[in-house]
């Protein structure tokens, strides 16, 4: 149990450091507000197709999370 503390203690810490990054880079609360849809629109098939089709796992849950914020921070920002 002790590891699962120190984990769930190091990822609250690196959330709060990478937050506070994002709140400063980020020009407007409209920009805010597109990057959440952006990362929205990525995540939200493959949560509807896991109540239809029986080979939509965690793993493809937490791909098409990662690959949305991606894109969404390379949209936002770079292009």
């Amino acid at each position: 149990e002790k590891q699962l503390v120190f984990a769930g203690r190091l990822f609250t810490i690196v959330s709060i450091i990478l937050g506070g990054v994002l709140g400063l880079i980020l020009t407007s609360a409209g920009q805010a507000f597109t990057l959440l849809l952006m990362i929205g629109s990525g995540t939200g098939l493959i949560y509807i197709l896991r109540w239809f089709w029986w080979r939509i796992n965690a793993y493809t849950e937490i791909v098409a999370m990662v690959s949305s914020l991606v894109i969404a921070l390379y949209f936002n920002f770079i292009n």
